[in-house]
């Protein structure tokens, strides 16, 4: 429902929120739900147990407060509960949305999350002696994945079973930095993929300098090389030329018996693709390993 404003004075003056307080807040054992939504009709809280699928525990309805907040209390802890918004427009129009305050999300980002981040803290965290930014342009949050933790001494992973992709960057100065540290890493005996090799900036200047691995064909690639003659014979080539200075080669984007055949011939070790697996959740895969195994 699209709604325009033609007098952003008067909007503001009925609907400029200044508080800090949206989304999921828990106080004590009371959790406050708060979005920011003037235009709607109707708001109303979807809570969930898991971050996908038919596992809704209830729907609430929200009551709207001043400059156009809708909230509802509830009169315990919400941690490890997913949740969504239903917006009402028009009392016809119903979109179920994500809450953008969320502090942690399900599958694909659909469902907010609510951790209790004190149970989350690592021991020690608040011990933990902080980075000094020299620069403001060096206050950067980066994403963290569970692989950027396991590289950790004390999380148990061997070494030698963690791989990091890497999709190789235009700048100069990155792939410097990228270059000390795989050289670090690799002595650790974690593995290095080269990802997406035959699109953007790789090339084989590069590839000779970083120690790789693996360098994985991109799906372009393999396509390619089932038109014709010349393209798969070009692709041979390359993977036969990587072979030979004992890089591993892994080709994407196989989806076919066709596929898979031609890519074997081509000195394939590894293959990847639709013909195999879709991409699936990871509290998924370890289903998917079971039934492979039987």
């Amino acid at each position: 429902m699209k709604r325009y404003i033609s007098d952003f004075a008067r909007f503001d003056r009925e609907n400029a929120y200044y508080g800090d307080d949206l989304g999921a807040v828990t106080i004590g054992e009371i959790t406050t739900f708060r979005v920011w939504a003037p235009f709607c009709t109707g708001v109303y809280l979807n809570l969930y147990t898991g971050g996908k699928g038919k596992n809704k525990i209830e729907t609430l309805v929200m009551r709207r407060q001043d400059r156009g907040v809708w909230s509802v209390e509830l009169m315990h802890t919400c941690y490890g509960y997913y949740y969504t918004y239903t917006l009402e427009y028009e009392h016809k129009e119903y979109v179920e949305t994500i809450d953008i305050y969320a502090k942690g999300c399900g599958v694909n980002g659909d469902r907010g999350y609510i951790p209790d981040m004190k149970a989350l803290e690592p021991e020690g965290w608040n011990e933990t002696p902080r980075p000094v930014c020299e620069n403001a342009v060096d206050a950067v949050i980066y994403e963290c994945h569970v692989r950027d933790f396991s590289i950790s001494e004390n999380s148990g992973v061997p070494f030698e079973m963690i791989a990091i992709e890497i999709t190789e960057s235009q700048s100069e100065r990155d792939f410097m930095v990228m270059k000390k540290c795989v050289e670090e890493l690799r002595d650790t005996g974690i593995k290095f993929y080269l990802d997406d090799f035959g699109t953007g900036y790789s090339n084989f200047e590069r590839i000779m300098e970083v120690p790789f691995d693996i360098i994985k064909f991109d799906r372009s690639l393999t396509a390619a090389s089932g038109i014709d003659v010349k393209s798969e014979t070009m692709v041979q080539y390359l993977a036969r030329l990587f072979t030979d200075v004992s890089y591993s080669v892994l080709y994407e984007g196989v989806e076919t018996p066709d596929d898979e055949q031609r890519c074997i011939n081509m000195c394939a070790r590894y293959l990847q693709g639709y013909k195999y697996s879709k991409p699936i959740p990871f509290e998924d895969l370890r289903n998917y390993f079971e039934k492979k195994a039987v």
